[in-house]
């Protein structure tokens, strides 16, 4: 089910109480503070789309009419956290959202009280940048139609369509194939918890690579350094977020990219 937490973000700015010893800006659109949830101090917007519930084919349509309707009051869709939270559902719907969040150069979240299980795990792929607080759940695919066959031929296709349309996203979202093999190796009605490594591993919990070489290059010609340096600036940037207060997270920010 996709929340009509999108609906409170299309209809206009949601003025929401901001965390104490936040730093709040403003823009036009959104208010930002700090959410408590991300372990370190991260400013983050307070307009959202959450993604909730069974992921049903109605969904598609749902979340392009969304998107839609917030770009045409002017959201920047990069800056729009899409919130996850749910069990799975349909593949189908799942790939195609999964397809709208790459297209829209989305990110998305899984927070500490959340969970990301079974497709949702392709909406979390589709993300451009993914950040994950909370646990995420694989297994096979496994098609929910309950028509039956006897026929092993016909069962052997319509398992390897799914099979293959699977495999074909993950690669297409640049996620490895050993995260398909692993999946393969989980029964439908069971579920494996990534651990914090496997989520790293798959590149379920960071950015996309592709994106990540547009974004360091357009960061790197506005500062006017060389990628490398840009990597070198952003490398030591991430210790900003093990100190212990915003204030000491922001300074720290600033002087890494003052230099």
């Amino acid at each position: 089910m996709i929340l009509v937490g999108i609906v409170v973000l299309v209809l206009g700015v949601l003025y929401a109480p901001t965390v104490a010893q936040s730093t709040v800006t403003h823009d036009t659109l959104c208010e930002w503070g700090l959410v408590a949830q991300i372990q370190a101090p991260v400013p983050m917007p307070k307009c959202t789309f959450s993604i909730t519930g069974n992921i049903t084919a109605a969904d598609v349509s749902a979340f392009e009419r969304a998107v839609e309707l917030a770009k045409s009051k002017g959201f920047d869709l990069q800056q729009v956290p899409v919130i996850l939270d749910t069990g799975g559902g349909s593949m189908s719907a799942a790939f195609a959202i999964g397809r709208t969040l790459r297209r829209e150069k989305m990110q998305a979240y899984v927070y500490s009280e959340a969970k990301c299980f079974s497709a949702c795990v392709l909406l979390l792929a589709g993300a451009v940048d993914r950040h994950v607080y909370g646990p995420v759940g694989i297994h096979r695919p496994f098609s929910s139609d309950t028509f039956e066959t006897k026929d092993q031929a016909t069962a052997q296709r319509a398992y390897g369509a799914l099979a293959n349309e699977t495999r074909t996203f993950l690669k297409e979202m640049n996620l490895p194939d050993f995260l398909f093999d692993a999946m393969l190796r989980v029964r439908p009605e069971e579920m494996k918890i990534l651990t914090p490594e496997e989520l790293k591993n798959y590149g379920l919990a960071q950015s996309d690579p592709v994106f990540d070489e547009m974004e360091a290059a357009r960061m790197a010609n506005q500062l006017g350094i060389s990628k490398m340096e840009y990597h070198r600036r952003r490398a030591t940037g991430w210790k900003c977020s093990e100190l212990k207060t915003p204030e000491a997270v922001q300074k720290c920010h600033d002087d890494v990219w003052r230099k």
